[in-house]
């Protein structure tokens, strides 16, 4: 995100999803909504495209879930299309969010501290993500191999018929806890960034 933020210590940002750019607010309606403010508009896939990586994932987090985010690549759903970025003076206008509400994705205040915290929470929650679809193969793997193991008259107990109630115990709700303590610290980021 430094890329988008620059080298200011922070700054403001609407956070927009559009497929027509003639949606988009014009300058002058932004100097009449934010007198005497410095802006910016990027291209979600333009020049800072990787500083919008972050942002992308955290959104797609709140509207899908957090079970939802894997490591981010090309093929990746764009939620967002722009950030407008403004100077840290400018305050909140009401009659910009009724406007634009219908595009609007995010409004944060963002520095690089929240940004370096927001980007090791999400890699948190990949890992979990990551471990816990690790797990599920795990039972599909352990289901393969009963198979194989009777498909050729093959004696083990061990095999065909694994302690169902350890098994439960261990696969039942691994990793629950985590993304619950994840999606707090979430929560909490997303106080800190929010721009109202």
């Amino acid at each position: 995100m430094n890329g988008l933020i620059g080298t200011k210590a922070s700054a403001k940002f609407i956070f927009v999803a559009t497929d027509d750019e003639s949606n988009l607010p014009s300058k002058s309606e932004m100097k009449e909504y934010f007198p005497n403010h410095e802006m910016n508009i990027y291209k979600a896939w333009g020049r800072f495209k990787e500083s919008f990586f972050d942002i992308q994932n955290y959104i797609k987090i709140r509207t899908d879930g957090i079970l939802s985010h894997r490591s981010w690549s090309s093929n990746s759903t764009h939620c967002i299309s722009h950030a407008i970025r403004l100077s840290n003076e400018c305050k909140s206008n009401s009659f910009f969010n009724l406007k634009y509400q219908y595009i609007c994705v995010g409004t944060y205040h963002l520095d690089h501290n929240l940004m370096k915290e927001l980007d090791e929470i999400l890699s948190l929650i990949r890992k979990i993500n990551d471990v816990t679809s690790d797990i599920v193969t795990f039972g599909k793997t352990l289901d393969k191999g009963k198979n194989i193991v009777e498909q050729n008259d093959l004696v083990d107990l061990s095999m065909t018929n694994p302690c169902q109630q350890s098994l439960n115990k261990l696969l039942n709700g691994y990793g629950s806890s985590a993304r619950q303590e994840l999606e707090k610290q979430l929560s909490s980021w997303h106080n800190k960034a929010l721009w109202i």
